[in-house]
């Protein structure tokens, strides 16, 4: 997959997410991606993004989109107002406005149904909410922050696999493993 059609497709979840849930600010939004790539890896062994993520306080980052968005990289801008509110206690909430409307032609059917699911089950939950959601034990997050005590390191999305029986989660390592390698002779 091209650097394009990459950017494309994550740019596209975002407006997916953006429009279809409530009270999406970055916070929301960084727990929804990371469910959209860790649940789609636990189905075929890759994420739908490409992000990576690593454990921050908060919960799993997009350590890129973050960056983007911290830096109001024109790449981003091009397709996202970035809006900050601080509040009276001097928090500050960051939204992004989509640009652009949802294009589905860069998902899968798999990933089109992924993509409305999580925005039905998450819909009314607020960021504070589903950090707590992504905080809890056994959590990849939790693996890599509490039990390895690794804070802002990467989270493997093969930690996602944990709870599934071990021949499953082989079958989508081997599976994992075969798609990194077509991605790397595709380059």
């Amino acid at each position: 997959m091209n650097a394009t059609h990459k950017k494309e497709k994550a740019y596209n979840a975002i407006t997916f997410f953006l429009e279809n849930t409530t009270m999406c600010n970055k916070k929301k939004l960084f727990k929804l991606l990371w469910l959209l790539d860790s649940e789609h890896f636990q189905q075929i062994g890759r994420s739908v993004t490409s992000y990576e993520y690593a454990a921050w306080p908060m919960g799993p980052v997009p350590v890129e989109l973050h960056t983007a968005i911290e830096g109001q990289a024109p790449e981003l801008t091009e397709s996202f107002d970035i809006n900050r509110q601080t509040d009276k206690r001097n928090r500050t909430t960051i939204t992004l406005v989509s640009k652009r409307e949802f294009d589905g032609k860069y998902f899968s059917r798999n990933e089109l149904e992924l993509l409305k699911s999580l925005a039905y089950r998450f819909d009314m939950m607020t960021g504070d909410e589903m950090e707590a959601f992504t905080h809890r034990e056994g959590t990849p997050w939790y693996k890599v922050w509490v039990t390895e005590g690794k804070q802002q390191a990467a989270i493997p999305f093969e930690y996602a696999l944990d709870h599934l029986p071990e021949d499953e989660r082989e079958t989508i390592l081997v599976i994992a493993e075969e798609s990194r390698a077509f991605l790397t002779n595709y380059k």
